[in-house]
């Protein structure tokens, strides 16, 4: 069967209400609706909020609030007689449609399509054979994107406001949620999303592809992190009100990545010893229980990091907190701004030329700047862009 990515608009028909979705007999293909509209954060707003934040070299366009700052929708979508590839998220529809929300973060992977199970390109176009025997579900709900089966960032940004969307819509109650094999980790945070009982519920599925009759999946799939809104504040208020821990007493936060190999600061231990002296407790945040990562951040005041996933945390800061995020200017990106605008605390960016060198990577003929690289940074800009910062928050809070 060929396949083609299409968006959810172009396959699926539009419902006026999500108790629609939930409620009416739904025909192949299916349908969909919307939970949360689109919004867009007015530029004027956005720079009122960072006027002063950022410092570094080469600073991209965004970094003051340029351009203001999206706030994506949220799509329910109920597909019937449907095929689905959990490890990748792919929803297909019987017709061969790849639902792109459902597929997006795969696309990294394989743009063409050819990487998902049973595809080949012939003559250029994907076509799909799937095997014989794929196990049938009747109802199923899903909620993990590709980037969530390894990447802590998309798990909780993408995957749990998806899991949360489909909950506040009323479609899980007769649907049995499913994902890929999970880790620890996320059977953990799936649990404080929806409670012990409930999230043992969930089926994994190793296979590579299945048969649902009647499947749901929800928009925020795809890279909602870069874009987020609401109901990510509602998968915020139940974590935290799950984790059951102590107050920390860490105030000064730095998270590091002392131990990355994949895009490491080469002289990060110079700024985490100096932070140190400064009264920051250091954490590298893969040592340490889900719970307790999520308590730190829930407690600290001030939040020092070079960018990466531990950042996702930032959801869990009380408002008014500064999180201050370091940069390499070959891989910049505004999503830990834009969770910190939706929780109300206070973001700060440095931008550090990059990179030292760089590891040339090609996926399906397609160069891939930023997947591996070494930068630096000059400790002493990052100190006094930090020690400002909190000056500047200190005194705005105070008048």
């Amino acid at each position: 069967m060929p396949l083609r990515l299409e968006s959810e608009p172009e396959v699926l028909t539009r419902v006026p209400t999500v108790s629609q979705v939930v409620t009416d007999e739904v025909a192949a293909p299916g349908v969909f609706a919307e939970l949360q509209a689109a919004e867009h954060i007015p530029e004027e707003v956005m720079k009122a909020r960072l006027d002063g934040r950022s410092a570094g070299q080469d600073l991209p366009e965004w970094h003051d609030g340029t351009g203001g700052a999206p706030m994506a929708g949220v799509r329910v979508c109920r597909v019937r007689q449907a095929l689905h590839m959990p490890s990748y998220g792919a929803v297909i529809t019987a017709s061969g449609s790849v639902l792109k929300a459902s597929v997006g973060e795969a696309l990294y992977l394989t743009p063409s399509l050819a990487g998902l199970p049973g595809v080949q390109l012939v003559e250029g176009r994907p076509l799909i054979t799937v095997p014989r025997g794929a196990p049938v579900l009747d109802k199923a709900a899903v909620f993990t994107a590709w980037g969530g089966r390894f990447n802590y960032g998309h798990f909780l940004l993408d995957c749990m406001t998806t899991l949360t969307a489909l909950e506040q819509s009323g479609l899980t109650a007769d649907f049995t949620l499913i994902a890929p094999p999970l880790n620890d980790w996320q059977r953990e945070m799936v649990a404080l999303l929806l409670g012990a009982d409930r999230a043992r519920e969930v089926r994994e599925i190793a296979a590579p592809v299945i048969h649902v009759d009647d499947l749901v999946f929800a928009s925020p799939m795809d890279h909602f992190l870069h874009a987020p809104n609401r109901p990510l504040d509602e998968v915020r208020a139940r974590i935290i009100a799950s984790v059951d821990a102590a107050p920390t007493g860490v105030s000064r936060l730095y998270v590091n990545r002392l131990k990355d190999t994949k895009r490491p600061l080469v002289n990060e231990s110079e700024l985490e010893a100096a932070l140190i002296a400064r009264g920051f407790t250091s954490v590298a945040p893969e040592t340490l229980p889900l719970a307790r990562q999520i308590a730190l951040f829930r407690d600290a005041d001030v939040i020092v990091a070079p960018t990466g996933a531990a950042l996702a945390n930032t959801l869990f800061c009380k408002p008014g907190a500064k999180v201050f995020e370091i940069q390499p200017t070959n891989f910049t990106s505004i999503w830990t701004r834009g969770v910190c605008h939706l929780i109300d605390a206070h973001w700060h960016g440095f931008f550090a030329p990059s990179p030292l060198s760089e590891t040339e990577i090609n996926i399906e003929g397609i160069a891939r700047p930023g997947a591996a690289f070494r930068w630096r940074i000059t400790p002493s800009e990052v100190l006094d862009w930090i020690d400002r910062g909190i000056a500047r928050d200190d005194a705005v809070a105070a008048q």
